[in-house]
């Protein structure tokens, strides 16, 4: 494979792991809203077709590919999920579990 070959594909994975984590947020929001709940199974549904299917174009191209697609989608993972954590947005934990908070 070439270089360039493989900056594309890790570009590729890099891409599809930011999109996978910033639809995540939402989905995460979604199922904590009770009317929401059956949008958030399908929009769950559809982020892991949607992965599976770029793996799957990934490794019918090489191995390689495969390979710099997955570690792509790990980094960006990896990355989104500390920004995310250091935010003063994001849900605290106890929104994410159900929980009522006191104000």
């Amino acid at each position: 494979m070439h270089d360039l070959s493989a900056l594309l594909w890790l570009a590729v994975g890099l891409i599809a792991g930011v999109v996978n984590v910033m639809a995540l947020r939402t989905n995460v929001q979604w199922l904590v809203t009770p009317n929401r709940r059956s949008a958030a199974l399908m929009m769950m549904a559809i982020r892991f077709l949607l992965l599976i299917s770029l793996l799957f174009i990934a490794v019918r191209n090489s191995a390689g590919a495969l390979l710099w697609t997955a570690l792509g989608i790990v980094l960006a993972r990896t990355v989104m999920l500390r920004l995310v954590k250091h935010s003063d947005d994001a849900p605290s934990s106890s929104l994410i579990m159900g929980e009522k908070t006191q104000l």
